[in-house]
């Protein structure tokens, strides 16, 4: 493209050409990448050069330097164009970001893969590891104590189910208290556990811990329903954390018994009318049995009347996991 010599020297002094009325700016002497579309300032770049090549322009001449800034401009945009881009990170006392660690900590969260949520199981399975071909193995069981403290030791385990029963009597690891006595019957002198004064063969405590392990064990997992469940159970898991034969013992406890059911709510909810709700009496009120009273706190006794009066009562397995404890 041909430019005439007057054009040349508007555009090498700023001054307005006939395309457009703008001025090409030479004045920054800094080497520089030019601006505007490749096309035009291309043939600005050439007519320049060939201008300055016809005239011989001295080195010092204000069109000489503009045309050495243009040629330096060039040689740096060449070799910057190779190079790969680097964001320019914010002043971070300006911009008030988080610091960079935690940016690069959020990032790496960010980046992790999202792991889907487990499927929150049903509460018919959550509470009792029920399914439709599984019913629900029902083990009522009354313990007898040395005392009402949950730390106390156990003389007594009994269990029953529709078709078993077990039964235990356990050597006292401690005195028993005297109102604990007048209530289930069970004193201990010279050595000999004693029933209403009878002695009654009994073990350490291990070995009924492992006895009862090892009925549950034909029972396969089940959920244990006792009459204010928390008293029992209390007592329950303490001797098995302090007297398990053996530590394994704890865990395999734990994997067997899938929870434990307390009847008092229940019978409160479908007896309203019992004046109370202890036992002796929901015996004598719902199952008309006066004889209870006699072998009342015995532990047997007491397992066989609550299988009784919960079987009555007609809950379903859903119904009775509903006085679930923990």
């Amino acid at each position: 493209m041909s430019a005439s010599n007057a054009d040349l020297k508007r555009a090498s002094s700023g001054e307005p050409g006939q395309q457009g009325g703008k001025r090409a700016c030479f004045v920054d002497m800094t080497p520089c990448r030019p601006t505007g579309t490749p096309e035009k300032m291309g043939d600005a770049h050439e007519a320049l050069k060939k201008y300055a090549g016809e005239t011989h322009l001295p080195s010092c001449s204000p069109e000489r330097e503009a045309i050495n800034n243009m040629n330096e401009g060039e040689k740096l945009a060449d070799r910057t164009d190779d190079l790969p881009c680097i964001p320019v990170k914010k002043d971070q006392s300006q911009s008030g970001s988080k610091p960079e660690k935690q940016d690069d900590a959020q990032d790496a969260v960010d980046e992790q893969p999202s792991v889907p949520e487990k499927p929150k199981q049903s509460s018919q399975l959550e509470e009792g590891s029920l399914s439709d071909s599984q019913p629900l193995k029902r083990v009522y069981f009354d313990l007898e104590t040395c005392d009402l403290d949950h730390k106390s030791g156990i003389l007594q385990i009994a269990a029953c189910t529709d078709t078993d029963s077990f039964s235990i009597y356990v050597r006292p690891i401690g005195p028993i208290h005297p109102e604990a006595s007048r209530v289930h019957g069970l004193t201990y002198k010279e050595e000999l556990l004693l029933l209403s004064g009878q002695p009654v063969d009994c073990v350490p405590i291990e070995q009924a811990l492992d006895s009862f392990f090892c009925w549950l064990s034909k029972q396969g997992k089940c959920i244990l329903i006792a009459h204010k469940a928390a008293f029992d159970k209390q007592h329950l898991q303490h001797n098995i954390r302090v007297f398990a034969p053996n530590p394994e013992m704890v865990c395999e406890f734990d994997h067997i018994i899938n929870g434990y059911v307390d009847t008092l709510p229940l019978f409160q909810h479908c007896y309203p009318s019992c004046y109370n709700h202890r036992l002796a009496t929901l015996v004598r009120t719902i199952l008309k049995d006066n004889s209870f009273l006699s072998k009342a706190h015995n532990a047997v006794q007491d397992a066989l009347a609550l299988k009784k009066l919960v079987t009555l009562s007609s809950v379903s397995d859903e119904e009775l996991l509903q006085y679930k404890i923990y």
